[in-house]
């Protein structure tokens, strides 16, 4: 979440009061602004260029999606491009306002270990056009590349991202292992959390609940039922990894503690301290944990 500046709060708490309907028009629009598009960090910039990068067409959207072939043999021994479809493969979602870049530390270590990799921007970030896509239009896109690129052995999400990998695994016909990193848990939470950041009054909550079902239309159910995992059923397919950090200020630890309890038997929770929202994503020892927890089967 970008830092609010104490104008816009003033703004949208007196004129929730005064012009609700117009508040609540204006917090939508902000809620689903993509600002500035995120450039590549000088540390990913290596990564960043190995990687075999093309513009897709998926559905409705247009993103760049992004391969990292394995640079070691891959379990099955093969990395010939005839025997992709043969390699393990890794998926890559990452937050709001970010881009896949930001995973280089992973993206070295799986394909050190033999997977291939795959990510792409989301629509209005990195270098994809623009765009504001919502969790179920990157539900949408991963599956549409799954067609080319799967099945996916693992699927890796931060943040926004990892709210998308939850569904998409719970989608899929395979068994998956999912890595969640400073997740959010339900687009319940990220209403909630931005109605807080910006100031927008409690008494305007259905109002604008209702402008974000409305502007991102679901074939079947909206945003609030269809990714929240305090009740959808859990995947019987899936192992999850739930990695977080205690002093996370974008994601409270209370997220992945309650997600860990509602997953008693299929998942692993990894807390850490200190690294934060961000620094999580290229610590050694996580980075070391979700691989070696991509390598281990998933007993059923």
């Amino acid at each position: 979440m970008p830092i609010i500046h104490p104008a816009v709060r003033t703004f949208f708490r007196l004129n929730g009061a005064l012009i609700p309907a117009a508040a609540t028009e204006l917090a939508f629009r902000a809620f689903k602004s993509t600002g500035r598009p995120a450039e590549v960090k000088d540390p990913e910039r290596a990564v960043h260029g190995q990687s075999v990068s093309e513009l897709r067409r998926i559905g409705t959207h247009t993103v760049r999606v992004y391969t990292w072939l394995p640079t070691q043999p891959s379990h099955s021994g093969e990395i010939a491009s005839s025997h992709l479809n043969a390699t393990p493969t890794v998926l890559l979602l990452h937050g709001w306002r970010s881009r896949t870049s930001r995973f280089a530390r992973l993206i070295e270590q799986f394909t050190s270990q033999g997977y291939r990799v795959v990510g792409f921007d989301a629509p209005g970030h990195g270098d994809s056009p623009n765009g504001s896509p919502s969790a179920a239009d990157i539900v949408a896109i991963a599956q549409g590349l799954e067609e080319s690129f799967g099945p996916w052995q693992a699927i890796v999400g931060h943040s926004f991202g990892a709210l998308a990998a939850h569904t998409l695994a719970r989608s899929s016909k395979h068994s998956v292992r999912v890595v969640a990193i400073g997740g959010a848990t339900s687009a319940r939470f990220l209403r909630d959390t931005f109605m807080r950041a910006i100031d927008l009054p409690l008494h305007l909550k259905d109002q604008f609940t209702t402008r974000i079902v409305r502007g991102y239309p679901l074939p079947e159910g909206t945003l609030f039922t269809e990714f929240d995992e305090a009740i959808r059923p859990p995947s019987t397919n899936t192992r999850l990894l739930i990695v977080h950090d205690s002093k996370d200020r974008e994601v409270p630890l209370t997220e992945a503690r309650q997600l860990h309890l509602d997953r008693p038997t299929n998942s692993e929770l990894l807390i850490t301290d200190g690294l934060g929202h961000n620094r999580i994503l290229h610590d050694p020892e996580v980075v070391e944990r979700i691989v070696d927890f991509v390598a281990e089967p998933i007993l059923l």
